[in-house]
């Protein structure tokens, strides 16, 4: 009960308004339609904003359109009067979807402003989802279930009411998520792929969850699945997911993107091969380092990480310090930090390199 009050509490705070800077509060157009309807439309621009300089996906305020019904996972918590839907990903925009109750002047300000910004200034926002190809090996759940994808890994906790994740790469801090989770138990399997988890109900469900911001991209009939077996065995299946038709379709359609788009679908390509060999590696590394010269940060931080430890390309620790620096010069002030941690952090081998260690328990965002 008190996560499942923890999570609603979040959500509340999530929906109050932030300060609107300046600059971007000047571009506003006109708004007349009283006080209650300004109010929302700059709530809705604000949602676009936050979640532009914050690198998230934010929820699409939508009026007027039937709720879905809901997919619920089993019955509601004890005390949960209402059932919770669980939140999906609009797969032509990648935008999570919300209805907004009510229909008064703040919600319609609200939509009016959300579509308003996302139109003026954030369309970056706007990247259509992919349906992901399913993961070939799946892990039964566990108390604290971890689990790792070449330099990547990722943390698993449940609480009633509440599925949280820390997603640790070798050399960045941890990305921490969580989202609503309406079963009263927990999963039976999981699996981890690319930017997608993959959990499987006790009911026979199997979720595709975007870990960036913890929205469902699919739901799909579960399957029966075989207990791991060795580090070899790991390593096979996923020779054998790289060069599964699917896996090769997805990265076909995700190059092609990047080939017409911009900065977020070249990263796109590069985050879909980590982990997928050394081959996928060293293509992964040429992608990071496209957008990279492109002027991404992120990407800078991507390469400098991968030359400190030698993935996809051979170690340069002289050169991971430059492109570190770059990165904090170009707005990231976190790499400065991440510099320092590896150059203290004892050396780990290019081809397993060691996770840092997980958090004792990951909150909410």
């Amino acid at each position: 009960m008190r996560a499942i009050a923890a999570c609603l509490l979040l959500l509340c705070a999530c929906a109050r308004p932030k300060a609107w800077p300046e600059q971007v509060r000047a571009a506003l157009p006109p708004v007349s339609g009283g006080r209650d309807f300004e109010a929302g439309f700059r709530n809705g621009a604000d949602m676009v904003h936050e979640a532009l300089k914050s690198g998230i996906r934010p929820f699409r305020p939508v009026l007027d359109r039937p709720a879905p019904p809901p997919r619920l996972l089993g019955p509601a918590p004890e005390g949960l009067e209402t059932p919770r839907p669980l939140a999906d990903l609009d797969p032509d925009t990648g935008l999570l979807v919300v209805s907004v109750a009510g229909g008064g002047d703040f919600a319609r300000g609200q939509v009016q402003g959300f579509d308003w910004a996302l139109g003026a200034v954030g369309q970056g926002l706007v990247r259509p989802m992919a349906k992901p190809a399913p993961p070939a090996d799946w892990s039964p759940w566990e108390e604290r279930l971890t689990l790792a994808s070449g330099s990547r890994s990722v943390d698993l906790r449940w609480a009633p009411g509440l599925l949280a994740w820390s997603l640790a790469e070798a050399g960045f801090p941890p990305r921490r998520g969580w989202r609503p989770w309406s079963d009263p138990a927990p999963p039976a399997w999981a699996a981890f792929a690319g930017d997608v988890l993959w959990a499987q109900t006790r009911g026979g469900q199997a979720l595709s969850i975007d870990l960036a911001s913890g929205g469902i991209i699919e739901v799909r009939p579960g399957s029966a699945h075989a207990a791991p077996g060795s580090l070899e065995a790991f390593r096979a299946s996923v020779e054998r997911e790289f060069r599964s038709a699917a896996f090769q379709e997805e990265l076909a359609g995700l190059r092609s993107r990047a080939a017409a788009g911009g900065i977020p679908e070249i990263l796109a390509v590069g985050r879909r091969l980590s982990g997928m060999g050394e081959a996928a590696e060293a293509e992964a590394y040429g992608w990071f380092r496209k957008a990279a010269d492109l002027g991404d940060p992120t990407a800078m931080l991507n390469i400098g990480v991968r030359l400190h430890h030698g993935l996809g390309v051979a170690a340069d620790r002289a050169a991971s310090g430059l492109w570190l620096d770059r990165a904090a010069a170009a707005g990231l002030p976190e790499a400065a930090a991440i510099r320092t941690m590896l150059e203290q952090a004892p050396s780990a081998s290019a081809g397993s390199p060691a996770p840092p260690a997980p958090a004792a328990a990951p909150p909410p965002r």
